[in-house]
């Protein structure tokens, strides 16, 4: 298939998985490197809406330098614990579960696959609550395009801090929560105010996760939204967030995964 092809699919629910999408990503990432002049794709990369330069907001060491600083603000220390040991959980006879229903469950399986290694085994999975979300924040910044990107805290992450979109959450987790504690720009991702550019459900990895989806979307703000932000969010150019792409343990799945989104449009 073509690259256009490809980016086509994207415009479809749960067609193009997650492996591909966060690999396609880093080909995107490595373009300039592979695409030879003339060549459809290239249009891609070189349209002026995603030119970078001196009409960034910030310079690429700017922009190495608060990812760094980021990396460096928190202090994150995990340890194992046995299960029986974990509050506000509960065991059933076919998943374990909070009883809230919150976050997600651990359910098992057996699996009789005639595609695989392996024809038959039984493993756990992770099964969401609801829908989860992957929202980027863009607007023009001296006529370029620029994306809001969050330096993303997880305890999974081997370099602590990632980049990764402006908003990343399961929206249900918070229903009726103090607006202080939802995460900073859902509701505005979520509201009338902002232009979507690309709102398609995309599926997540299906080996660890079951029924697994993740709504992303990218909605443009206006000019008049504030170009100064929070220490844990930064503007960065699409080419600037595509080359940290190309470095290990700097752009999160999430984030690649929209940025391919991004390139659809």
């Amino acid at each position: 298939m073509t690259l256009g092809q490809i980016l086509d699919l994207l415009h479809h629910p749960n067609v193009v998985n997650m492996d591909s999408r966060t690999v396609l990503a880093c080909l995107l990432a490595s373009a300039s490197s592979i695409v030879r002049p003339g060549d459809g794709a290239a249009a891609a990369f070189a349209a002026p809406p995603y030119a970078s330069g001196e009409d960034a907001f910030l310079s690429p060491v700017q922009v190495r330098s608060w990812l760094t600083e980021r990396k460096s603000a928190y202090t994150l220390a995990t340890r194992a614990i046995p299960l029986d040991s974990v509050d506000g959980w509960e065991r059933g006879a076919d998943a374990i579960r909070r009883p809230d229903g919150r976050y997600f469950s651990v359910v098992g399986v057996e699996v009789h696959a005639g595609n695989r290694e392996v024809s038959d085994w039984c493993q756990p999975l992770l099964e969401p609550r609801g829908i989860g979300l992957a929202a980027l924040v863009v607007r023009r910044i001296n006529g370029i395009l620029h994306v809001l990107a969050r330096a993303d805290l997880r305890p999974g992450c081997r370099d602590t801090v990632e980049l990764g979109p402006t908003v990343q959450c399961t929206p249900e987790n918070y229903e009726g929560a103090p607006r202080e504690t939802r995460p900073r720009y859902l509701d505005l991702v979520l509201s009338r105010s902002v232009k979507v550019r690309y709102d398609v459900v995309q599926s997540e990895e299906g080996g660890r996760f079951r029924h697994a989806q993740t709504r992303h979307l990218v909605v443009e703000v206006g000019g008049g939204f504030p170009a100064r932000t929070p220490a844990d969010f930064c503007w960065l150019t699409v080419p600037q967030a595509m080359a940290l792409a190309r470095q290990s343990y700097q752009v999160n799945i999430e984030a690649r995964s929209l940025l391919l989104c991004l390139h659809a449009l």
